[in-house]
């Protein structure tokens, strides 16, 4: 569970911090 999340944390927050 916690890869998955962790995986999907940062596919998300990627593209904000980069914007």
């Amino acid at each position: 569970m916690e890869s998955a999340t962790l995986s999907a944390l940062p596919s998300q927050m990627l593209p904000l911090s980069c914007s």
